[in-house]
């Protein structure tokens, strides 16, 4: 496909993402229900591509900032019933394509099995039930609407135009935000926008009273974060491995996403970055079959991207210490007396020892899936329901430890054994690179499990997306369709 036909198509698809956020606005998420409709007619119709792109659509449209698309109190549900339908929809689509080309995603149903024991006698089982229904029908989703993708060329080409276009709207979009702190910093704002209007929130984040987080086009800076992260992975993936070469479209989306991600404040992205580099460094371009020249020209791209971003980091400290407020997540350093391990590690301390202090409630199979012992205080107050109950936990190795103990452990560690050793026999090195980045978001806050939040649209990015770029290159290297 020629830059030019691939930048009109994720033109008009932007537009179309629009014009679905300005229509859940005017109809308060209702419009989900015509959105879902659609996905059920294409998968009825066996219009792979066009089913896929509203699978996509869901978890995108579920992250938007509030202040853009308004509320919408009955939308999750929406999804989950149309999701429930086109899953069962796709799994028929997929029958009728030969070929063992697909993501490996079998061995995560072993630690699903885990983990469905393990919630029988954990904090609140019928939450755990309800979230093991939604995960499990979310990853059969994606196994199976994407199984054999590469007897449809023109369905691919439909995806990866989606993607991108996604992509665009969150780079691009957040930039459109900054003139209205009152949307681009939502959640610092939003305890006082209640308290003392909005107005007096923003003159208190323009006087520097309040700490600005970036939220930009998301529902919150932590989603941002990692959603920008996967989003510079996956362009460059898409660069290097398809358009072989620096394209403008990619190349100057790119170079916007280290400013943005620095305005979100979040210390996570500075890892995640370098298991980016290291991933496309180290693994990716040594087996890209392009010229030597080539590669040369990648390789002082990345250089000078890593120059540019140092010198600019040097430039913030010397001129307001920038990035030690940056790390220590705080304005005011004169009353900061943390070492700069404590403040790098104080947010997520909470989190770590909740996990723990699970796994020791039942070390063997631990305390449940996806639930925390305030669950059923918070269900008895009204303050969440059987089908929104949210928990914040942070690294996914402790979560996975504590909700499941140590044999879902065991079983978590066999399914990256499997997905890995997957990856690699099916040729599938970008889904295998994308997942990584995605696990290693994973390191400051775990969203692995939770498709109803930024997970789905980092399983969206990374995974599906990692397996439309390799699918592609399995049709450029003309393997048979029925293979």
């Amino acid at each position: 496909m020629s830059e030019k036909k691939l930048v009109k198509q994720v033109a008009k698809i932007v537009v179309l993402l629009v014009l679905a956020i300005a229509a859940c606005r005017l109809t308060r998420g209702y419009i989900g229900l015509l959105f879902g409709l659609a996905g059920v007619y294409y998968s009825l119709t066996n219009k792979l591509g066009l089913a896929l792109c509203f699978y996509l659509l869901f978890p995108f449209l579920t992250i938007i900032n509030p202040m853009i698309i308004g509320e919408m109190p009955r939308f999750s549900m929406i999804v989950r019933l149309s999701t429930l339908l086109m899953t069962v929809l796709l799994l028929l689509i997929a029958l009728q394509r030969r070929g063992r080309h697909q993501i490996p995603l079998g061995g995560i149903f072993l630690f699903l099995s885990v983990a469905l024991v393990s919630s029988m006698g954990g904090w609140f089982p019928m939450i755990s039930y309800l979230k093991l229904i939604n995960y499990t029908i979310f990853i059969l989703g994606i196994w199976i609407g994407t199984r054999n993708l590469h007897r449809r060329p023109d369905d691919v080409f439909l995806v990866r135009s989606m993607l991108l276009a996604m992509i665009f709207v969150f780079v691009i979009g957040t930039i459109l935000t900054l003139p209205f702190p009152e949307v681009a910093y939502y959640v610092s704002l939003r305890d006082l926008f209640v308290t003392r209007g909005i107005e007096a929130a923003v003159t208190k984040l323009e006087e520097g009273q309040v700490m600005g987080l970036l939220t930009g086009m998301c529902n919150h800076s932590q989603s941002l974060a990692p959603v920008l992260a996967c989003s510079a992975a996956w362009l460059v993936c898409d660069m290097i491995f398809l358009e072989k070469r620096i394209a403008k479209l990619h190349a100057g989306v790119l170079l916007l996403i280290p400013i943005l991600l620095f305005m979100t404040r979040s210390r996570l992205t500075l890892f995640v970055f370098g298991v980016v580099a290291i991933m496309i460094y180290f693994y990716a371009i040594p087996k890209i079959k392009i010229s030597a020249r080539l590669k040369g020209h990648l390789l002082s791209g990345m250089i000078a991207g890593l120059v540019l971003i140092i010198a600019g980091a040097i430039v913030g400290e010397v001129r307001n210490r920038a990035i030690t407020r940056w790390l220590r997540k705080s304005d005011d350093l004169s009353a900061d007396e943390r070492t700069i391990g404590e403040a790098l590690t104080d947010s997520r301390m909470g989190t770590l020892e909740r996990s723990m202090r699970e796994f020791r409630r039942n070390p063997m199979l631990g305390s449940g899936f996806q639930v925390w012992e305030a669950h059923p205080i918070l269900y008895e107050m009204g303050e969440i329901s059987l089908f929104s109950a949210p928990i914040e936990k942070g690294l996914l190795p402790t979560m996975v430890l504590g909700e499941t103990g140590i044999l879902g452990e065991i079983a978590f560690v066999i399914f990256l054994v499997s997905f890995w050793i997957g990856c690699k026999h099916r040729h599938l090195l970008v889904t295998l690179i994308l997942f990584v980045v995605m696990f290693s978001t994973n390191i400051g806050e775990a969203t692995f499990f939770s498709p109803s939040g930024t997970g789905g649209i980092l399983w969206m990015l990374c995974v599906v997306g990692g397996f439309v770029i390799d699918t592609m290159l399995r049709i450029q290297r003309g393997v048979h369709p029925n293979a």
